[in-house]
């Protein structure tokens, strides 16, 4: 049957928290200081509702053969409003996440292609995203994908992890 690309539901919303759920542990396991296993779904209701219920947002799902096996959330933001900053919206691709066991499938390709459409259609000529250092395979994708790094973010942690 093949991949499908399609806008998430409600329905979906236990299936979207095992996808985060994968997501997490990667992030967890390499940045300790900054990520923890949640004591509750991956993400509250709330949140993924809200995303499914904003015009400037979209939760996009790749299912195959009745299976979620990635998503993408990306939402349409707006460059501050100071003089120095050109006036632009874009958007920023807050999640993106395809199951290890569908990698190589061409499903992250298919998910970010289907965002732009959606993105183009909100007058969005641009993504922004942010990656982690750790993750090169994610760096080698988005770099696959036409995307360069623009900026670094960079942390200075004082004390013991526990004390912050």
């Amino acid at each position: 049957m093949g991949i499908t690309i399609r806008a998430a539901t409600e329905a979906d919303y236990e299936d979207i928290c095992r996808l985060f759920q994968e997501l997490d542990e990667i992030h967890r396991v390499a940045v300790p200081q900054g990520f923890r296993l949640s004591e509750g779904p991956a993400r509250p209701k709330e949140h993924i509702y809200g995303v499914l219920s904003d015009d400037n947002t979209t939760l996009l799902v790749a299912e195959d053969n009745g299976r979620l096996v990635g998503l993408i959330e990306v939402a349409v933001r707006e460059s501050a409003p100071v003089p120095i900053m050109v006036p632009r919206r874009y958007g920023y691709i807050e999640n993106i996440v395809v199951l290890n066991i569908s990698h190589h499938r061409g499903i992250g390709r298919a998910l970010m292609a289907a965002t732009e459409r959606w993105a183009k259609n909100k007058g969005v000529m641009a993504f922004e995203l942010n990656v982690w250092d750790f993750n090169k395979r994610a760096i080698a994708f988005f770099e696959a994908m036409g995307y360069y790094m623009a900026s670094h973010r960079m942390w200075k942690l004082f004390g013991d992890v526990d004390e912050i």
